[in-house]
């Protein structure tokens, strides 16, 4: 929501760099809009890159076919419902916690985020039968970033079903393992990138888990109809995965 509140200072954003994804960010300077009350010169954001693909994802932001960025009505209708007191209701139906994106010049931006939607923020609250948590922070972090970085990729329209999709449900196939590349923006191609190296140091036989949970947000009993998995065995399989996943990133495991 901090997000909205500092787009909405200008009707249209320019996207001055956008060299950073995922775990980076964007400078963002304003098309049209109020001046900077110090310097006389239009406002420029550095935003997490994480931040507004969620916001694109959930159609609060857009990004028209020039480049620039906006909100949408929905974003604009959410953050006066917000600024209004209105979203009380919503709060007391979500598992609401904070999560820190920290900016290249070293500030840190703490933004609200509904952990509910994802089905690792349910087995965050799990324990095993003595008494630990299922998973570990780190191991949650982790899947989070992957998230991060698939829902980033999926923010340039009309291309063709990236390679982790085939891994979702499984296929095989010997087709090109990114499609539409040539449409896609460099920090949207670099997110892309950063997945493919995260799944591939995972290994085929754990990412497809990996991506069907923390990215597509299946359910574990549905990933094992799918996948025709015994009873119970996702959660071993998906926490192996996160394990590596975890290494990948560098977060280390206090387990």
């Amino acid at each position: 929501m901090r997000l909205l509140k500092r787009l909405s200072r200008a009707s249209v954003w320019v996207v001055v760099d956008r060299s950073g994804a995922g775990d980076g960010d964007w400078r963002l300077r304003a098309a049209a809009g109020r001046a900077d009350a110090r310097t006389g010169a239009p406002p420029v954001l550095t935003v997490p890159a994480a931040s507004l693909g969620q916001g694109l994802r959930r159609q609060l932001l857009r990004m028209t076919e020039a480049g620039t960025i906006e909100l949408t009505d929905l974003g604009r209708a959410r953050l006066r419902r917000a600024l209004a007191g209105e979203d009380g209701f919503r709060a007391q139906h979500q598992a609401r916690g904070l999560r820190r994106d920290r900016a290249r010049d070293g500030t840190v931006e703490v933004m609200t985020v509904n952990h509910a939607e994802s089905p690792l923020a349910w087995l965050r609250t799990r324990r095993t039968r003595n008494g630990k948590a299922f998973l570990s922070q780190e191991q949650f972090e982790a899947g989070e970033r992957l998230r991060a970085d698939h829902t980033f990729g999926q923010i340039a329209p009309g291309l063709a079903a990236p390679a982790w999709q085939t891994l979702a449900t499984g296929a095989t196939g010997g087709g090109s393992r990114r499609g539409g590349i040539g449409e896609l923006t460099d920090a949207v191609m670099a997110a892309r990138q950063r997945m493919e190296r995260a799944l591939d140091a995972v290994g085929p036989e754990l990412s497809g888990v990996l991506v069907d949970v923390c990215c597509l947000l299946k359910g574990l009993e549905a990933v094992e109809r799918e996948r025709g998995w015994p009873a119970r065995s996702a959660k071993v399989i998906l926490a192996l995965g996160l394990d590596r996943l975890a290494r990948h990133y560098g977060l280390g495991s206090r387990r």
